[in-house]
């Protein structure tokens, strides 16, 4: 028995965009590109660290537990 070639999955034609969507998207689109632009703009480079905390945050707890007891 020969079994039948399966029929061809139907192509999908892409539809086309109305005008509205296609103004909104480019918007967008042009929003989010300002977006990633002004986030280069401020990001910190890496070599730059945030500063230490202040000697009273650094003691050891061990200073700590003495001046309770």
């Amino acid at each position: 028995m020969k079994a039948e070639p399966a029929a061809a999955a139907p192509v999908q034609v892409q539809r086309p965009i109305l005008p509205e969507f296609r103004t909104e998207r480019a918007r967008l689109r042009a929003e989010a590109m300002e977006w990633r632009e002004n986030l280069e703009e401020h990001q910190v480079p890496a070599h730059i660290v945030a500063p230490s905390p202040p000697a009273e945050e650094q003691r050891p707890a061990e200073e700590d537990d003495q001046e309770e007891g």
